[in-house]
């Protein structure tokens, strides 16, 4: 069926995506009720307290809130896809919602994966729109799924996660909708209220919006683009109707766009298929909406890890802080500070730690990453000597890695990284011990992991209140092995060997991804040995170190530590932090 023309043109993103929409034939529409039968029954009987209109969604607003990088995108020049020829076809005859959006798939669809593509050819993770049941929402075993017709996914840019068995979530949920059945025009300002068929869509997208933890959505008809915002108050007042009285107030926010522009002389005219393709980038790279009371545009900051026995109590009003930030900081985040600080000295020092061959980037892969603070520190303190850097960060926590995308652009936003971080960081899902994974199609010049290393003993014993309230046991704490999966530590384990069951995995990927370097963060002096000896015993690497939280300076002074017939070295002052080997 060839319904595109594959001509190639050569222009801007922004020219691209202003092209004007064609005329939909609509006259066969016919009015009616939006509502389905037992509405209920799905669960879209769900409102925001407040519509109001958004008064403040422009182009410029959302280029300077993402530190320039979407203008700058949207001036480079691309070789695209013609956009489809569809003139003299029955695709432009709107009949009922299936044939708007067989319509939407042949024209908006193609034009803004077109345009999402061109811009992400460098990203480690890209977006994509996607439709029908890739879009779908699972919900509890006791409620069926949500089924919006539009939405937007992220996937390693190799296509390793396009056909894996886990839903992605949804971060951009949209629907469809008739003309002759509802418009932006039948929305009630304020706390009015607004008729059954009016209210409808509105509670079906905030619905799909808050279910999917999204902070934006859209409708579209065969006239206009409806994109809502919902308020990051939103979601908690949303999971609290059910039990409790509602303590804030929910607003969606909305804009419509028509669906044809003439005037494309406008410097900030927008386009159905430009604010589409600008929510995709922009919903993958702020987050979710979150139960936290700040602002909308309050950026959002996250702490490391913290060793459960040095952490600090942190008042609940204390906010938290990215390493990158000026601001309070734990002791363990200034620990992990100062060693990824040498590590970084330690690279630019040591042209064989470098990428492999002048025509290849740095690649640095960060294993149990958190909220991607070592990947956004080195990359800051690395990237002017290394203008072609790699890094990618791996969790198998989506809203750890949620957070760490949030933290990439919240830190590109204020300045503190530079715009290309945007491309040359990537955050991806994925589990270590899973025998493979989507950082094994390529080799990395240097491994680095904090991964959970307490022992559950040592969690129950020694953690302060203030490290069970504020940090997820299972960022500090490794799970339990299941029965039928060989330990990596052996057969039998015990408390101790639970504390260590990462790394022998991360030695592992390390040795396959030929790296030139591992670096992983220990607990205490006597975790930092017992993972020097797992170095040691692997006869691969030429020299192993264990850095103190105290390493200053560039190199710090050297110590030797003897473990059984071979010796480490030890720098710093303080108690062990870091384990590093290299190859000579």
């Amino acid at each position: 069926m060839a319904h595109t023309d594959v001509t190639l043109l050569k222009v801007t993103l922004l020219e691209y995506l202003r092209q004007e929409n064609l005329q939909l034939e609509c006259s066969q529409c016919q009015p009616g009720s939006n509502s389905r039968p037992g509405t209920s029954l799905f669960g879209y009987n769900v409102y925001p307290d407040r519509t109001e209109v958004w008064d403040d969604f422009e182009l410029a607003k959302f280029d300077a809130a993402h530190n320039g990088t979407l203008k700058a995108e949207l001036d480079q020049q691309h070789l695209l896809r013609k956009h489809p020829v569809l003139s003299n076809l029955p695709f432009r005859e709107v009949h009922d919602e299936k044939s708007l959006e067989a319509f939407l798939i042949l024209w908006t669809w193609q034009i803004v994966s077109e345009a999402l593509a061109a811009a992400q050819r460098a990203s480690l993770e890209v977006v994509y729109m996607v439709h029908g049941g890739q879009s779908f929402v699972p919900q509890t075993a006791d409620k069926p799924p949500l089924h919006p017709d539009w939405g937007a996914v992220q996937r390693p840019a190799d296509g390793s996660g396009l056909h894996c068995s886990v839903k992605g979530r949804n971060i951009l949920p949209g629907d469809t909708k008739l003309s002759s059945k509802w418009s932006s025009t039948s929305i009630t300002i304020g706390k009015g209220e607004m008729t059954k068929d009016a209210k409808y869509p509105i509670s079906q997208i905030y619905k799909y919006c808050c279910s999917t933890n999204s902070r934006y959505g859209y409708l579209i008809t065969d006239k206009e683009l409806v994109v809502v915002r919902i308020d990051m108050e939103s979601l908690d007042a949303y999971l609290q109707r059910n039990n409790e009285p509602r303590r804030r107030m929910t607003t969606l926010h909305y804009k419509a766009i028509p669906w044809r522009q003439t005037s494309c002389k406008d410097p900030e005219l927008l386009t159905v298929n430009l604010v589409l393709w600008m929510l995709h980038l922009v919903a993958a790279r702020e987050g979710g909406i979150t139960s936290d009371e700040q602002s909308l545009h309050q950026a959002l900051t996250a702490v490391p890890k913290r060793n459960a026995r040095r952490s600090r109590r942190r008042p609940p009003s204390t906010p938290a802080h990215t390493v990158l930030d000026q601001g309070a900081m734990s002791t363990n985040g200034q620990n992990m500070k100062a060693w990824t600080t040498h590590l970084a000295h330690r690279i630019l020092s040591d042209p064989s730690l470098g990428a492999r061959t002048p025509d290849t980037p740095l690649r640095i892969l960060d294993l149990c990453t958190g909220t991607g603070c070592i990947p956004l520190l080195l990359h800051s303190l690395l990237h002017r000597s290394h203008p072609s850097l790699e890094i990618l960060g791996i969790d198998i926590s989506r809203n750890a890695i949620n957070l760490a995308r949030h933290n990439l652009h919240h830190n590109v936003h204020k300045a503190l990284l530079p715009s290309s971080g945007v491309s040359q960081i990537g955050f991806a899902t994925g589990d270590v011990f899973k025998k493979h994974g989507i950082w094994d199609d390529r080799e990395w010049d240097i491994v680095v992991s904090n991964p959970p290393y307490i022992s559950p003993e040592d969690y129950d014993r020694t953690t302060t209140r203030s490290v069970r309230n504020w940090e997820p046991k299972t960022a500090l704490v490794p799970p339990a092995p299941r029965k039928s999966t060989p330990s990596p530590l052996g057969a039998r384990m015990g408390d101790e060997d639970v504390g260590d069951m990462f790394y022998p995995r991360i030695l592992d990927i390390s040795r396959e991804a030929k790296a030139n370097l591992v670096a992983m963060e220990v607990g205490d002096m006597a975790q930092a040995e017992r993972v020097a000896e797992m170095l040691l015993s692997e006869q691969v690497w030429n020299t192993c170190e264990i850095w103190r939280d105290g390493i200053t300076g560039r190199h710090g002074e050297l110590e030797k530590k003897e473990l059984g017939a071979r010796s480490v070295g030890v720098r710093g002052e303080g108690n062990g932090r870091v384990v590093v080997a290299w190859r000579d």
